[in-house]
């Protein structure tokens, strides 16, 4: 009895801290994301604008 007992808080315990690491890595993610979404957004920021269409000029050959 004390063996499953032991059985289940070990566990408890592995999948508390698979969790744990779970949680942790899945905010790390959204920091980094967030990161590189601020700065893909200053890149786009400083290009030069250009034009929705462009204009299709007919060659005269």
């Amino acid at each position: 009895m004390t063996g499953i007992a032991i059985l289940i808080f070990l566990g408890e315990t592995l999948m508390g801290t698979l969790l744990f690491v779970a949680i942790a890595s899945l905010i790390k993610f959204l920091a980094e994301h967030e990161e590189i979404m601020t700065e893909a957004a200053e890149v786009k920021e400083q290009m030069p604008a250009r034009p929705a269409t462009v204009p299709y000029v007919k060659s005269k050959a």
